[in-house]
């Protein structure tokens, strides 16, 4: 399947910044699943390109002149193929490894309740316990746009029922680490069947053990949102211990007064 991605970023500010610093992870994760036919990534200035620690291309935004608005813009064309049950077939680097992704983080961090709640994924879960916990961390968490924000934990979403498709793969995350099991965070975009989306999207990557494989497993994608593997309709930007080392943009700035955010995402089958 040939996937064709439209992601446009503007920032407006109600007073001119004097300084703004931003780190995109906005082109695709390379893997034997998916392949970039073509990318571009644009900004108002020239961008800085270098590998973040988990191995994810990304590109740093720096801005010194005075200015009100900031435009970014990635578009391009992606070929995937199905994987099977989910397994991420991807070159060896400093992301992979699954001792980087056990501990909890400030996203992740389990309370009693969610310790709980984690007690259903059995020890070494195989693909289909992963999806089967994932059914759970659905119904215990209703999807419902607009009931979150990009700093509620694990922890808070389990406990009001709600959010979305963060809250779910972090949920997922910290219920699998707090069981030993090794679970990354993806951020990227997921196409729907039957008609264009719109849609930025985040899933679970959960390490599976099997003696067979080289490093003696492998990652498997879980869409937590969807109760799936991620497949031929996921389009992988970045991977992380959480959100806040995988977000697809993130920054600080100095001045600017109040900020207003415009994204517009769109995905397409070709």
């Amino acid at each position: 399947m040939r996937l064709s991605v439209l992601h446009e970023t503007t920032y407006s500010y109600t007073a001119p910044f004097h300084y703004s610093i931003q780190q995109l992870r906005l082109t695709p994760r390379p893997c034997a699943n998916r392949s970039v036919v073509e990318w571009q990534l644009t900004g108002p200035v020239p961008l800085s390109a270098t590998p973040d620690p988990f191995d994810n291309p990304m590109h740093t935004l720096s801005i010194t002149n005075h200015g009100s608005k900031i435009h970014v813009s990635a578009r391009g064309l992606v070929e995937t193929t199905p994987p099977h049950d989910g397994r991420v077939d991807e070159k060896p680097g400093r992301g992979d490894s699954p001792h980087h992704f056990v501990s909890a983080t400030h996203f992740t961090q389990p309370d009693e309740r969610l310790l709980d709640f984690a007690a259903a994924l059995r020890d070494r879960p195989g693909p289909a316990a992963l999806l089967d916990f994932a059914q759970l961390v659905r119904d215990a968490v209703q999807y419902e746009t607009g009931s979150t924000h990009v700093g509620v934990t694990a922890a808070q979403a389990l406990a009001q029922g709600r959010g979305v498709c963060q809250d779910h793969a972090h949920v997922f995350a910290a219920a699998c680490r707090a069981r030993g099991v090794p679970c990354r965070y993806v951020s990227g975009y997921f196409c729907p069947e039957g008609a264009p989306g719109e849609a930025s999207h985040a899933w679970a990557e959960a390490w599976v053990e099997d003696p067979l494989l080289p490093g003696g497993g492998s990652w498997t994608g879980i869409d937590v949102t969807h109760a799936g593997f991620a497949g031929e309709r996921h389009v992988r930007l970045a991977i992380g211990r959480d959100y806040e080392s995988a977000a697809p943009i993130r920054g600080m700035r100095s001045g600017g007064g109040a900020e207003r955010m415009r994204v517009l995402v769109h995905i397409t089958p070709r």
